[in-house]
């Protein structure tokens, strides 16, 4: 195995996703290895289209539902760290959305960061020449947000004998891309983490409770926060003027799949549904309490303008 190869850990809960996955890293398939893990309880034979997929560069292990994300990732690790592969993308199976109205495709706008072939490679670049240890979706790096979790943060940094953390920043979705030595000191106490996480079955949600798996989703956060701030990936963007807002510029993030958000407001989420290059851009924008159609005329290659003000 090439250890300059990217590691890809994939939980694949969701296996009806199987081929949005398969679709997304197959153009970059000669710069990772794949680390794909399945549930034990949906065992459909998704694991044939992998392999027949990647057939010289995957993993696949097979793991109960216990959890969340965390615990099946926690295990990849210790085949990702063997293999001495610099840098690692964790990703899952996500089909619930986010945003105050669940309509923002919060799974796209993570892996268009991470998997896109001019960000990827973009993203390796930045993170040699960086002293980050993580990477991820600018408009998904939040801060001070532990919700219910703060006590079960606690419990499990004394666990780890962490220093004490002040920033607390973290990848909203646990999506991203990191340095795998950082994850060293998760491996040395997979144990303990591990008698945690197996108390979380199923669905695990933290609305009314503290749960370990966000716990230490934030705790990968604050860990690449120690010395530097998480970083996020840097790509062309469209500026969005306003002349309603004077000098207040917004900035369109494009997604592989025609979908588009606002990165200073996630929650500004729609789909591009008709763009000719340099003249028009029209948008349905699906945060409004019905989908709002916006018409954008092109000042220059990378600046857009409401037709209201044209």
């Amino acid at each position: 195995m090439k250890n300059n190869t990217v590691a890809i850990a994939l939980w694949l809960y969701n296996t009806e996703q199987y081929q949005q996955f398969i679709d997304l890293l197959l153009p970059i398939s000669s710069y990772i290895h794949l680390y794909l893990g399945l549930c034990v309880d949906k065992d459909i034979g998704i694991d044939k289209e992998f392999i027949k997929a990647f057939p010289n560069n995957i993993n696949i292990e097979w793991y109960p539902n216990l959890g969340a994300d965390i615990l099946p990732f926690l295990h990849q690790l210790k085949a990702i760290s063997h293999n001495n592969h610099k840098y690692l993308i964790k990703i899952h199976s996500k089909k619930r959305a986010w945003g105050y109205k669940q309509h923002v495709h919060w799974l796209e706008v993570l892996v268009n960061d991470l998997l896109i072939k001019k960000y990827f490679f973009s993203n390796i670049d930045q993170m040699n020449k960086s002293s980050s240890e993580m990477l991820g979706c600018k408009s998904l790096i939040l801060t001070n947000q532990e919700n219910t979790n703060t006590e079960k943060i606690k419990e499990l940094c004394t666990i780890m004998n962490l220093p004490k953390i002040k920033k607390k920043s973290f990848i909203g979705g646990n999506i991203f891309m990191a340095k795998t030595k950082m994850f060293n000191i998760f491996l040395e106490h997979f144990d303990d983490l591990e008698e945690k996480l197996i108390k979380e079955h199923g669905y695990v949600s933290d609305l009314s409770s503290g749960k370990y798996c966000h716990s230490i989703e934030r705790i990968f956060g604050y860990m690449a926060s120690l010395k530097h701030n998480i970083t996020h990936s840097f790509y062309p963007q469209k500026i969005i003027i306003n002349p309603k807002t004077n000098k207040h510029r917004l900035h369109l993030t494009e997604l592989y799949n025609n979908h588009c958000y606002i990165t200073e407001n996630l929650n500004i989420y729609g789909k591009i549904i008709e763009h000719t290059p340099n003249k028009n851009l029209t948008v349905s924008w699906l945060n409004s309490e019905s989908p709002s159609i916006q018409n954008y005329k092109y000042l220059n290659n990378n600046t857009l303008i409401n037709y209201a003000y044209t």
